[in-house]
């Protein structure tokens, strides 16, 4: 069974990393950054700096306790890189998969369907400090060399 406490807790730790990318991508683009609904799955809408609110991208975001270039591929379930995906390609709207890391770099990439191969697929997941056993599904890896810094 599930530990939502554990989960409510990390999620809860990583906000002010979150909310720290969230600013530092509004001033870097001069675009407003919107929390999304749970629902959403996707966590911020990006739009227009004006009255319009025009969506120009969605963002998810990952906070890790690692630095920045610990590894050659970044990694995030595929439930989540999925439906940011499925968003792009019903919409049009980029999807950026961003990452705040503990020695206060921030890394984002912007979706590209050709980038595809270039992607591995894994059962993995959290396992330094794995939650339970839902904390090991299937992931993607992408490769550092695709994300660039804010």
């Amino acid at each position: 069974m599930r530990n939502y406490i554990n989960i409510r807790k990390d999620v809860a730790k990583a906000k002010p990393a979150e909310e720290l990318f969230r600013q530092r991508l509004a001033k870097a683009w001069n675009l407003k950054v919107h929390y999304n609904p749970d629902r959403f799955i996707v966590d911020f809408s990006v739009t227009t700096n004006d009255d319009t609110n025009r969506i120009v991208a969605l963002v998810e975001i990952k906070v890790r306790n690692f630095k920045h270039d610990a590894f050659p591929s970044y990694f995030v379930g595929i439930r989540k890189f999925t439906h940011g995906v499925n968003y792009y390609n019903a919409t049009g709207i980029p999807f950026i998969l961003g990452f705040a890391w503990a020695d206060g770099v921030d890394t984002f990439y912007k979706y590209n369907p050709k980038d595809r191969d270039l992607f591995v697929f894994t059962h993995s997941g959290r396992t330094k400090q794995q939650r339970d056993n839902q904390d090991i599904s299937p992931v993607i890896h992408i490769p550092r060399e695709l994300f660039k810094i804010l």
